[in-house]
Protein backbone atom coordinates (compact mmCIF):
# COMPACT_ATOMS: atom_id res chain seq x y z
CA UNK A 1 0.00 0.00 0.00
CA UNK A 2 1.43 3.19 -1.01
CA UNK A 3 2.07 5.83 1.53
CA UNK A 4 2.08 3.68 4.78
CA UNK A 5 5.67 2.65 5.74
CA UNK A 6 6.48 3.56 8.96
CA UNK A 7 8.87 6.24 7.19
CA UNK A 8 6.24 8.21 6.15
CA UNK A 9 3.92 8.02 9.25
CA UNK A 10 6.99 9.63 11.00
CA UNK A 11 7.79 12.25 8.56
CA UNK A 12 4.01 13.35 8.68
CA UNK A 13 2.83 13.38 12.45
CA UNK A 14 -0.42 14.74 11.68
CA UNK A 15 -1.38 11.04 10.89
CA UNK A 16 -0.95 10.26 14.38
CA UNK A 17 -3.83 12.10 15.31
CA UNK A 18 -6.62 9.90 13.20
CA UNK A 19 -4.79 6.54 15.15
CA UNK A 20 -5.24 8.63 18.62
CA UNK A 21 -8.94 9.11 17.63
CA UNK A 22 -9.72 6.05 16.90
CA UNK A 23 -7.60 4.88 20.21
CA UNK A 24 -9.35 7.12 22.44
CA UNK A 25 -13.18 6.46 20.76
CA UNK A 26 -12.01 2.82 21.58
CA UNK A 27 -11.29 3.72 25.26
CA UNK A 28 -14.32 5.43 25.84
CA UNK A 29 -16.71 3.16 23.85
CA UNK A 30 -15.00 0.24 26.25
CA UNK A 31 -15.53 2.73 29.51
CA UNK A 32 -19.15 3.26 28.37
CA UNK A 33 -19.42 -1.06 27.75
CA UNK A 34 -18.11 -1.33 31.24
CA UNK A 35 -20.57 0.81 32.89
CA UNK A 36 -23.61 -0.47 31.14
CA UNK A 37 -22.22 -4.22 32.16
CA UNK A 38 -22.27 -2.89 35.82
CA UNK A 39 -25.65 -1.23 35.89
CA UNK A 40 -27.13 -4.26 34.12
CA UNK A 41 -25.64 -6.59 36.62
CA UNK A 42 -26.20 -4.33 39.63
CA UNK A 43 -29.92 -4.54 38.27
CA UNK A 44 -30.12 -7.94 38.24
CA UNK A 45 -28.89 -8.88 41.61
CA UNK A 46 -31.49 -5.88 43.03
CA UNK A 47 -34.26 -8.35 43.35
CA UNK A 48 -32.03 -11.09 45.35
CA UNK A 49 -30.75 -8.39 47.32
CA UNK A 50 -34.24 -7.20 48.36
CA UNK A 51 -35.22 -10.74 48.74
CA UNK A 52 -33.06 -11.11 51.08
CA UNK A 53 -31.26 -13.82 49.22
CA UNK A 54 -27.58 -14.26 47.95
CA UNK A 55 -26.52 -12.79 44.89
CA UNK A 56 -27.15 -14.83 41.72
CA UNK A 57 -24.37 -13.35 39.19
CA UNK A 58 -21.39 -11.43 39.15
CA UNK A 59 -21.02 -11.07 36.07
CA UNK A 60 -22.09 -10.83 32.84
CA UNK A 61 -21.18 -13.76 31.22
CA UNK A 62 -23.56 -15.36 34.23
CA UNK A 63 -26.39 -13.19 32.83
CA UNK A 64 -25.78 -13.82 29.53
CA UNK A 65 -23.73 -16.60 29.00
CA UNK A 66 -24.47 -17.27 25.12
CA UNK A 67 -23.19 -13.56 24.23
CA UNK A 68 -19.71 -13.03 24.05
CA UNK A 69 -18.89 -10.37 26.29
CA UNK A 70 -15.24 -10.94 26.58
CA UNK A 71 -14.19 -7.59 25.43
CA UNK A 72 -15.94 -5.59 27.91
CA UNK A 73 -14.06 -4.34 31.19
CA UNK A 74 -15.48 -5.87 33.84
CA UNK A 75 -12.56 -5.33 36.48
CA UNK A 76 -10.73 -2.82 37.56
CA UNK A 77 -7.84 -3.96 35.40
CA UNK A 78 -9.83 -3.77 32.63
CA UNK A 79 -11.27 -0.14 32.96
CA UNK A 80 -7.47 1.25 33.46
CA UNK A 81 -6.55 -0.72 30.12
CA UNK A 82 -9.80 1.30 28.66
CA UNK A 83 -8.75 4.71 30.38
CA UNK A 84 -4.70 4.01 29.14
CA UNK A 85 -6.44 4.18 25.45
CA UNK A 86 -7.92 7.26 26.08
CA UNK A 87 -5.05 8.54 27.55
CA UNK A 88 -2.86 7.66 24.57
CA UNK A 89 -5.03 8.72 22.17
CA UNK A 90 -5.46 11.85 23.37
CA UNK A 91 -1.50 12.19 23.71
CA UNK A 92 -1.39 11.45 19.80
CA UNK A 93 -4.07 13.49 18.60
CA UNK A 94 -2.32 16.29 20.71
CA UNK A 95 1.05 15.44 19.37
CA UNK A 96 -0.57 15.53 15.67
CA UNK A 97 -2.17 19.00 15.82
CA UNK A 98 1.27 19.97 17.25
CA UNK A 99 3.22 19.10 14.47
CA UNK A 100 5.90 16.95 16.60
CA UNK A 101 6.66 13.20 15.65
CA UNK A 102 5.58 10.51 18.38
CA UNK A 103 9.02 9.19 17.93
CA UNK A 104 12.21 12.00 18.32
CA UNK A 105 14.66 11.52 15.42
CA UNK A 106 18.59 12.21 16.32
CA UNK A 107 18.73 15.30 14.45
CA UNK A 108 19.58 18.24 15.80
CA UNK A 109 17.00 21.16 16.32
CA UNK A 110 17.71 23.60 14.04
CA UNK A 111 18.78 26.86 15.93
CA UNK A 112 16.80 30.06 15.31
CA UNK A 113 18.18 33.61 15.66
CA UNK A 114 16.42 36.46 17.53
CA UNK A 115 14.33 37.14 14.06
CA UNK A 116 13.36 33.92 13.29
CA UNK A 117 15.11 32.71 10.57
CA UNK A 118 17.65 30.45 11.10
CA UNK A 119 21.06 31.07 12.21
CA UNK A 120 23.40 31.54 9.05
CA UNK A 121 21.06 32.50 6.62
CA UNK A 122 20.91 35.80 5.35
Amino acid sequence: MPGSSPDDFHAKPGAGSGIGLLLAYAGMALLLAGAVGRLVTGMMNLVPKLAKQPETSSTLADIYPTIPLWWVPESWLGAAVAVALVVLGLRMIARGKRGTPAVHSDARPQVRGPAGRPRGSP
